[in-house]
Parts: C-alpha cells; structure tokens; sequence
C-alpha cells in the first residue's frame, strides 16, 4: 500500500507541465527519444481505440474472478522464477518458488489462490532481467517498445531471454502460449487503468509524464531494495 501511495504522489507530480525554470531531470536517460517518441504515440495509439476496450469488457468480470486469473498467471511465471534462482545461486529462492508453485497449484486450486502467499511464502519477481543486474549488467538506457511500453535495455534483454528460457514453454504450444500472453496482457492493463489513464489521457504531455513517473518508480524501487 505505501509503494502505491507514494506512486501516485510521484505520477501527479509526472504530470505537472515543465518550464523554462523546471528543465526535464529524465531527458539525459532518454538518447533514444527520437525513436522511443513515435514506438509510444502508436501505442498511445493503441490503446485508445484497442485496449482500452477490451480492458473495459474484462472487468466485466468480478473483481474475485480478476483476482484468480491474476494468480494462476502469477503461479504459471514460477517455474521461472525458480530457474533465474539457480543462475543467481540463490538456493533458498529456488526453494521457495519451486515450493510456491507445488503448493499453489494443488492446494491453491491451479494457482486460483495464492495459498503460498498467506502462509508465509511470499512471491519475488526473478527473472533473467534481474540474473543480469544479479552479474552486474546496468539498466542501460530508458526504452519504449510496441505493447510492451516504457521499460529499460536491461529488462527488454532479459524478456528476450526469458522467451526462450521459460521452463513453461517446453509443455505449451504456440496457440497456448499465445492465449497465455494475451491473457497476461489483458490482466496487466486492467491493473494498470487507472494509472494509464492519468499518464495516457489527463497529461499535458503523455509521452514525458510516463518516462518520469516510469523512472522515479525505478529509483524508489532500488531505494527499498525491489527489483
């Protein structure tokens, strides 16, 4: 709850317009901005005639079913959490995702119910992305990608990696894989509304006030040590 408070505090403040005496602190993470403008006003794009829609008909589901849906994508990702452990030699995060994942699916009902999670086995995020910070790679520069948005050279990297390395892969097909992808998409801008539309639509400059609050979210992330 404080990380989302102090979130929105940092995306009101993204959205504030700059001035002659208030130069943008974020334009020298940003070379690639001649590119990185055009890749964010076609997802801009996007979402205003797509997305946005189709997130508008998902949450026509109950909030309990949303809730499920978000947890078996949640559990489906352990496998390779488990693997990004074993690269980074940390035993007892293996150990914890493999258990996270044995115990979810079984009596967590497929990973309906984070039934790891209220027992004391909290989930942590670590894929390739984070193997490559954990062997020292930097986060290199600030990056906008068709669908996937805003993120760094790091983590567009490690997703690239994290493709062919996901144990997941190995048992799905292309069709599931698809329908896995597309449902992790759907769940994740149905997440992400209401903070969309503040950045997206309610922005004197969308572009410049997603890239702040992006990366001031970053820094208060490595502040308390999040990946």
């Amino acid at each position: 709850m404080r990380h989302l408070l102090v979130l929105s505090l940092l995306l009101c403040l993204a959205c504030a317009p700059a001035t002659d005496h208030d130069p943008d602190p974020y334009a020298a993470r940003d070379p690639l901005e001649a590119l990185n403008r055009p890749i964010f006003t076609l997802n801009l794009m996007l979402d205003r005639y797509a997305l946005r829609h189709v997130a508008t008909l998902y949450r026509q589901i109950p909030i309990e079913g949303r809730s499920g849906i978000r947890h078996m994508l949640t559990n489906l990702s352990e496998p390779a959490n488990m693997l990004g452990c074993v690269l980074q030699l940390d035993p007892e995060g293996a150990l914890t995702a493999f258990w996270r994942f044995a115990l979810n699916s079984s009596v967590g009902f497929l990973g309906w119910r984070d039934f790891a999670g209220e027992n004391g086995l909290p989930y942590e995020k670590r894929r390739f992305a984070s193997t490559l910070e954990h062997y020292g790679m930097g986060e290199g520069n600030y990056l906008v990608l068709p669908l996937f948005g805003p993120s760094h050279t790091r983590e567009r990297v490690g997703l690239i990696a994290d493709w062919f390395t996901d144990p997941l892969g190995i048992v799905l097909n292309w069709t599931q894989t698809l329908t896995y992808a597309t449902t992790q998409g759907i769940s994740r801008r149905d997440e992400q509304d209401k903070t969309i539309r503040v950045l997206y639509y309610q922005s004197v400059d969308p572009y410049t006030a997603t890239r702040a609050a992006y990366l001031q979210n970053r820094l208060f992330k490595q502040q308390n040590g999040h990946k």
